[in-house]
């Protein structure tokens, strides 16, 4: 089977000044391996927080539980196996899309691994994301859609099959954001667990996605199919219209466009413990762990199949790591002072 992320009765709360504040009330839900699930919800309702907890990003959970494959959650063991794409991107401006790649490939891949090696998987990675065209171009030179592909393409280097994106086409046109679901919806065809935050994904976009988790003010108001929606909220006595985006009409409701639901919602889905609307069926795939014999890549149908390169458990040793640090800072530091010396 693959790997299932679920999480009950989770708890996060902040003090602001003297006042407690509550970012997640209390929630239950679950993303399924082979599966692309959106995050979605009004400004502020939490959908930030509940990536940043369950991949560990920086907070822990204040009281409940996170379950892999039923089994609680092992905080060192889940960042082997899990990458985190960020809203915001840290690339430095000043380096090629190659070189880029190449650094990211030092501490992804085993340290056992060749230039020639690394330099594969690295062509690989840019043909299935479509970017082979850009290898030698500046980050500053990408569009926005470009850019947001070379952080994902960075973080599936070494194949992890846990995903977990915040906000992955925010700020994006409709086409390079079709793109971005597209290739994200390839990766959960594949076995891997996707996950990621959306603000108001088109209807389009929408399509492609498995499985809505929806929240309003840190709590569950609706988890399942897309085509689901509807149904749910008529058993509410809420109709959304026909010309209506479905997941545009349940975040109105979250926000109290046509009245208090929010808790009527919460207690339907008993936020977040009701299954009955999930897609009725989900991939049984082996476990995919990228520190067995082989790395998988993915082929021309964006299928996994194995490459001949070795992973290792070790971790790169510290001189290694602080050399090629060291030469990456001073090249950021040389191209910062004289730009033109080097475009």
């Amino acid at each position: 089977m693959g790997i299932n992320i679920k999480f009950a009765n989770v708890n996060y709360r902040v003090q602001d000044g003297k006042q407690t504040k509550i970012l997640l009330n209390d929630i239950s839900g679950e993303f399924r391996a082979g599966e692309l699930s959106a995050v979605i919800g009004p400004s502020g309702c939490g959908k930030t927080t509940l990536l940043n907890l369950l991949a560990g990003y920086g907070i822990q959970t204040n009281s409940g539980c996170v379950y892999i494959n039923d089994k609680p959650q092992n905080a060192k063991e889940f960042g082997q196996k899990s990458r985190y794409v960020l809203q915001h991107d840290d690339i430095s401006p000043h380096f090629t899309v190659w070189e880029t790649m190449m650094f990211a490939s030092n501490f992804k891949l085993s340290h056992r691994c060749s230039r020639a090696q690394k330099e594969k998987v690295i062509y690989e990675n840019l043909e299935k994301f479509h970017m082979s065209g850009k290898i030698n171009s500046i980050m500053t030179k990408l569009s926005g859609g470009e850019r947001k592909r070379i952080s994902i393409a960075m973080e599936v280097m070494d194949n992890p099959p846990i995903l977990f994106l915040d906000e992955p086409i925010t700020g994006l046109d409709e086409f390079s954001a079709t793109q971005c679901l597209r290739i994200l919806k390839q990766l959960a065809n594949c076995g891997h667990t996707i996950v990621c935050s959306l603000h108001c994904p088109s209807a389009r976009l929408l399509q492609m996605v498995n499985k809505v988790y929806a929240m309003a003010n840190g709590e569950c108001i609706y988890q399942g199919r897309v085509d689901n929606i509807v149904p749910f909220l008529n058993d509410l006595n809420l109709n959304c219209p026909l010309t209506h985006n479905p997941t545009d009409f349940i975040i109105e409701v979250a926000t109290k466009s046509y009245g208090e639901y929010q808790r009527i919602m919460v207690d339907k889905i008993s936020n977040g413990h009701i299954y009955e609307w999930l897609p009725k069926k989900s991939l049984d795939l082996g476990i995919i762990d990228v520190r067995k014999v082989e790395i998988l890549h993915l082929n021309d149908n964006m299928q996994l199949s194995p490459s001949s390169l070795e992973l290792s458990e070790e971790m790169l040793p510290w001189f290694k790591e602080y050399n090629i640090l060291f030469i990456r800072f001073m090249q950021q530091m040389w191209r910062d002072m004289f730009p033109e010396k080097w475009k």
